[in-house]
């Protein structure tokens, strides 16, 4: 295998933004016999929590009843990268979080051509740039453009103090319509050419029902009135939330996390002065060196005792920051369930295991989509879909690392065509409800793990993978 590092231009200017040394110690240990087998939202069937006893680490599951019971496993919190969900933000709600609007990354937006009054309900708004606003998803799954209406100073520059939330009804040619004051916020009065609507970025992208709204963690995002960048509220945040509301958590994983914000029919506007920037400030990729402005505040905040894992599950897009990340998470490994590509997928998951700086190391290959281990799904000519276990259990051997495997709920088979519901024309569910827990993993797994110890891992696992691949 060559030991070259990817990506080297990404160092060039990092001493810039990374301070500080090595993170010392050692607070977990990760099992020394493989497999290591690992939960994945485990319980969500209802399934009983005895079901976990075999599982060494949990990822997203009830955490404190499962420390009640088990003090020794590893449990992990699941949680969004770079992004707030839009019902926390709202403060009609018994629990919220008050953010700084300017802390919001959104997707370019445009200038407000007309006066508008203080008036609740739907009103009707020109502007500038209609096209860059949508009533739907582009898969047509019923949710809007949540928007915000800001003021602009003599400048042209956001003034945050006077905004509001607002939800795009209708797109016409020179207009749009919103509801006004949603998520808590009112309605207020704007001055034609003086004022600005732009959409909240997804930290998912545009075509999902998820709305967890975008932080900004550009470089080039606005200090708040405490002072603060996006980034460094997040840490700020975050950091609370696991020491304070769930402190039996051993760590965290960040989901979909991103070195690019990059939807090039709907890029971001990470300075806010409504043109394209797709978070790049002069040919440097603003938006992932503010993420490492992120994670290193977040390692500060929370000590050496704490996992931090990002999901970054393709090399070309994939997190970066060995100085202060545990590790990662590849999900719906290799690269998006793209079994062809494995090489680059195992590279990068080989060079995270390899360079990361803090200890203990912990990342790992992530099977999602369908296998025979939870279901006995078929592909659409028949052939059996184990294949895709055996590829991440292999994987996990090589780098003497957790194997995680489940089917999230509304998992997909990965076909040639793309992504597919699973259905009757040709998937055959073969086994009852183990679709939604796969404990016969835990079986497989476990016929291994009382012998199978780190020298032997090798073997394993070049048996496993030529049995698949040759």
């Amino acid at each position: 295998m060559t030991r070259r590092m990817p990506f080297r231009a990404f160092w060039v200017g990092l001493p810039l933004i990374l301070s500080g040394g090595t993170i010392a110690g050692e607070p977990l240990r990760l099992p020394e016999t493989f497999p290591i087998p690992m939960a994945f939202r485990p319980l969500e069937s209802g399934a009983p929590i005895e079901k976990l006893a075999p599982f060494p680490i949990v990822h997203a599951g009830p955490i404190e009843k499962i420390k009640e019971r088990w003090p020794e496993k590893i449990c992990i919190l699941h949680r969004p990268y770079a992004a707030i969900h839009r019902n926390l933000v709202d403060a009609r709600r018994r629990r919220h979080v008050r953010v700084w609007p300017g802390h919001f990354l959104y997707w370019t937006g445009s200038k407000v051509t007309g006066d508008i009054a203080a008036d609740a309900g739907v009103t009707r708004i020109p502007v500038e740039h209609p096209e860059r606003f949508r009533t739907d998803t582009p898969n047509g799954l019923g949710v809007p453009d949540d928007v915000v209406l800001y003021r602009l100073d003599a400048h042209g520059r956001p003034d945050w103090s006077h905004a509001e939330y607002a939800i795009v009804t209708a797109v016409g040619p020179t207009f749009i319509e919103v509801r006004r004051g949603q998520y808590g916020t009112r309605a207020l009065a704007f001055q034609a050419g003086r004022a600005a609507v732009a959409t909240h970025a997804q930290y998912c992208g545009d075509n999902t029902g998820v709305r967890s709204w975008s932080l900004n963690f550009s470089l080039q995002c606005p200090r708040s009135p405490e002072g603060l960048t996006a980034a460094e509220w997040a840490a700020k945040f975050w950091a609370e939330e696991l020491l304070q509301r769930h402190p039996a958590a051993d760590g965290v994983e960040f989901d979909v996390g991103m070195w690019r914000h990059t939807l090039f029919h709907r890029p971001v506007d990470c300075n806010n002065d409504l043109v394209p920037d797709y978070g790049y400030t002069g040919g440097v990729n603003s938006f992932g060196l503010g993420g490492q402005v992120f994670v290193r505040e977040l390692r500060r905040r929370l000590g050496p005792n704490k996992i931090i894992q990002i999901d970054s599950s393709g090399a070309a897009g994939g997190f970066r920051g060995w100085k202060y990340v545990n590790g990662i998470e590849m999900e719906s490994f290799p690269s998006g369930s793209h079994f062809d590509r494995f090489s680059p997928a195992f590279e990068h998951l080989r060079h995270w295991v390899e360079k990361t700086e803090t200890r203990p190391k912990f990342s790992y290959g992530f099977t999602k989509i369908a296998t025979t281990v939870y279901g006995d799904k078929y592909l659409p000519d028949g052939s059996k879909t184990d294949f895709r276990f055996r590829v991440g259990l292999a994987a996990a051997l090589m780098v003497g690392m957790p194997h995680q495997y489940a089917a999230a709920p509304g998992a997909s088979v990965r076909t040639s065509a793309g992504n597919r519901s699973p259905d009757a024309t040709y998937v055959r569910i073969l086994t009852n409800d183990a679709p939604r827990f796969g404990m016969s993993g835990s079986i497989l797994c476990f016929s291994f793990h009382s012998w199978l110890s780190r020298a032997r891992c090798w073997f394993v696992s070049v048996a496993i993978f030529r049995s698949t691949y040759c």
